[in-house]
Formats: C-alpha cells, sequence, structure tokens
C-alpha cells in the first residue's frame, strides 16, 4: 500500500511499520521535459517560443504542480502570450498553483501560520538559531513551530538556514497583500521598502 500525504507527522505516528519517503522535486532535466510534454503541440509553437522556456522553470522552481499549470496554460500560445504570462506572473502568482498550495498552509495552527507568514516575507536564508530567537521573542513558540513547518513540507533546513520553495514565499507574500490589496498600511507585515514608504507617507498625512 502507498500512502501520499504533505503531514510527516501523521507517517511518524506509525513509524516502524512503514518506511517513509520524502518525494525530491524534479532535476532540471525531468521538469524540462515535463514541461514540453504539456506545452508544446507543434514544432512551431516550439521553435518560437523554445528562447522562454528558462524563465518558465525558474519560475517554477521544479515543482512538478507548477510545471504542469504553467505548462498546460500555455499550450497552443503564441511567442506574445508567452511573454504576458511570464510578465503577469511577476508580480501576480498564478492561482491555480496559490489555491492547491494553500491547503497545506490552511493546516496550520494559528501560531505555525505566523510563523510561515514571517518566514516567507523576511527569513528566508537565515540560520535557524537567529529566526527562533526573533520568533521567540513574539512569543510564537518556534521550535513546535518550525517542526510543523518541516512535517508540512512548507520550509526545509540546510546547513543551518531555513530554506523556502519560492512559490511558497509568493504565496505567503500574497496572503499578507491580500489582507488590504490597495493599503499596504493595512498589512500584517511590509517588506518592500516602496510599500513602507507609502504607508508611511499616508499615516503621516492622516
Amino acid at each position: 500500500m502507498v500512502i501520499t500525504t504533505t503531514d510527516e507527522h501523521i507517517l511518524k505516528v506509525y513509524e516502524g511499520y512503514v518506511l517513509i519517503h520524502k518525494v525530491p522535486l524534479l532535476n532540471d532535466k525531468d521538469a524540462g521535459e515535463l514541461f514540453y510534454r504539456k506545452a508544446f503541440k507543434s514544432e512551431e509553437q516550439n521553435s518560437n517560443c523554445a528562447a522562454m522556456i528558462p524563465e518558465v522553470l525558474k519560475y517554477a522552481q521544479c515543482l512538478p504542480l507548477a510545471i504542469r499549470v504553467l505548462g498546460s496554460f500555455l499550450c497552443t500560445r503564441d511567442a506574445d502570450e508567452w511573454r504576458d504570462v511570464l510578465n503577469r506572473l511577476e508580480n501576480s502568482p498564478d492561482d491555480k498553483i496559490m489555491n492547491v498550495l494553500q491547503i497545506s498552509v490552511d493546516g496550520l495552527q494559528r501560531e505555525e501560520k505566523q510563523i510561515f507568514l514571517h518566514i516567507a516575507c523576511f527569513f528566508k536564508g537565515e540560520r535557524v538559531d537567529y529566526v527562533k530567537r526573533i520568533l521567540d521573542g513574539c512569543g510564537l513558540h518556534p521550535r513546535i513551530g518550525i517542526s510543523r513547518l518541516i512535517e508540512k513540507s512548507l520550509i526545509t533546513i540546510s546547513n543551518e538556514e531555513i530554506l523556502m520553495h519560492e512559490l511558497l514565499r509568493k504565496l505567503g507574500k500574497k496572503m499578507v497583500r491580500d489582507e488590504s490589496p490597495e493599503e499596504p498600511g493595512s498589512w500584517s507585515r511590509i517588506w518592500l521598502h516602496q510599500d513602507f514608504f507609502q504607508a508611511l507617507t499616508r499615516e503621516t498625512r492622516g
């Protein structure tokens, strides 16, 4: 029997009775092959759009979900439409991808979700002990919180640094923006200096 889950803790309960295998991201070769199968139905489209394939794969970061969604969406579209899509993705993540990733975040407790958002906005690539000290100062119980994010495959730890897939970072930032799409001053977190300046300017005027 094969069981798939996004929560490793569920399997740990049965440790000794199950063999846990973490599915890795695709390598560059396999990611390219999957995208080709989804995106191209004709040689003409292939030749016109091939130069933009690295940009698509860079955005997807070897995540099969993202490659399948983007490949299917771009299939049969011309080069101008590809360019529009890539430009749009820079500031507006694909809703289908975000909705699937959101499922894992929705399963978090309130404090765990706050830790996820903090890491997405501020702490990717930071040393885990440094992040724990800051989160501990915020009363967020980071030891269990970070463990839960690891179990849910929302972050990984490598060389004592916290890593998060770029699409999960985009999801976290989207969640914050959605708190008040037109008013950065109402966001729970601000990470870009221009948004901070806008919020500060409006606050001063008010």
